[in-house]
């Protein structure tokens, strides 16, 4: 008899096709980075997982030859999940063999599974599997597996969350929209699996708490519902990242962070206050971070990261701050018949808006009020 599918079996197979489809792209991804492995590894991971009530849906636990086919690999969901937020957030990160510890648990687990899977398979019954598989307490092992898969998801979860904070107060302090992109992308990630940690232990807690295995059938075609939309999202989206702005990201933030380390950071300051109180770059209207950096023998990058923690300002804003002296400077000196617009032009500014802004932000009051207040001094 061929199987008949649900609309809710459909949805769930949808977002699998696409969660393998888009695994396979990024393991064969011209930069495969070690974190689009592992979000690949994760995602196909969860598309098994997701798999497994359609498997039951349809009958297809019925056949003798695949009933026990060995479908819970939730065990290694939790460790590929940190490892992969670990592999954004940590500078340089690199594979190392002793990662592999963390998926020991899973490796046990499917290895039973395996086991009982190869025993059944010389069965001539259902009943004769459901006898072989309970000598090798298949249910009661199943059901430590379960509160394994909590507990480590929740412990994953907690490990994450630390890497992510930390990620966190290191970049913060950077003010780059790199940083920003990916701290953005990991909130995310974060919050779909801590979910879905949250999910499996309500789903438990309802279970243990119902005397009729059918009370518990709604909350769990729920789970299985957010689980196949949390892998067409971050596939999706995770695909679109991992090929394109979050990689440029964690080269950005890495070779700035790199920098922060170098003493030349005291260098570039001094050079860069030579630059506006020496030469006056900012009487230049089109001056720009990148000529700037050029000038003080920098990356722009490292010029953006001085002038927001040494001076505590943007880049735009530091220019106006000296030009805007230089005008009061000059109203100083001011006499009668000279046009302010003029002397704000020869101050840099590019258009009398810009240094009317410009002039209220950091004064206060008007370029009149504050001539008339120099007048009224005299």
């Amino acid at each position: 008899m061929s199987p008949i599918f649900s609309l809710f079996d459909l949805i769930i197979l949808a977002c699998i096709s696409q969660g393998l489809i888009t695994s396979l792209l990024l393991f064969k991804s011209k930069q495969a980075k070690i974190s689009k492995r592992l979000l690949a590894a994760t995602l196909i991971l969860l598309c098994i997982v997701s798999f497994r009530i359609v498997f039951h849906n349809v009958g297809w636990s019925n056949i003798l030859e695949i009933r026990f086919l060995p479908l819970a690999w939730e065990l290694f969901i939790p460790p590929l999940f940190y490892l992969y937020v670990a592999s954004l957030t940590q500078e340089n990160y690199k594979w190392r063999k002793l990662y592999l510890l963390h998926l020991i648990p899973g490796v046990l687990y499917l290895a039973s599974d395996l086991n009982i899977y190869f025993q059944t398979l010389s069965a001539n019954s259902i009943e004769q599997q459901e006898h072989i598989a309970s000598s090798f307490y298949y249910h009661q092992t199943n059901e430590i597996e379960d509160y394994l898969i909590i507990i480590s998801s929740f412990i994953y979860v907690f490990f994450s969350t630390s890497l992510i904070i930390n990620f966190r107060k290191r970049t913060k302090t950077l003010k780059l929209k790199p940083a920003e992109n990916l701290f953005g992308w990991l909130r995310t990630i974060y919050i779909l699996m801590g979910l879905v940690a949250l999910f499996l232990l309500i789903n438990e807690i309802i279970d243990y708490n119902s005397q009729e295995m059918a009370k518990g059938l709604n909350h769990w075609r729920t789970l299985n519902l957010y689980l196949a939309a949390t892998i067409y999202y971050i596939g999706f989206k995770g695909y679109r990242l991992e090929t394109g702005s979050i990689q440029t990201s964690k080269k950005r933030i890495e070779s700035i962070s790199a920098k922060l380390d170098n003493k030349n950071i005291q260098n570039v300051e001094q050079q860069l206050i030579n630059q506006l109180e020496q030469e006056q770059v900012y009487l230049d209207p089109e001056i720009t971070l990148s000529a700037l950096a050029v000038l003080t023998n920098t990356s722009a990058e490292t010029l953006s990261f001085v002038i927001n923690q040494i001076f505590n300002q943007n880049f735009r804003d530091l220019i106006n701050s000296y030009r805007v002296k230089h005008v009061k400077s000059k109203l100083k000196e001011y006499k009668e018949g000279e046009s302010i617009l003029n002397i704000a032009l020869e101050s840099g500014f590019n258009s009398q808006a810009s240094f009317y802004r410009a002039f209220n932000k950091f004064e206060s009051m008007t370029p009149k009020t504050y001539l008339a207040t120099q007048i009224n001094k005299l």
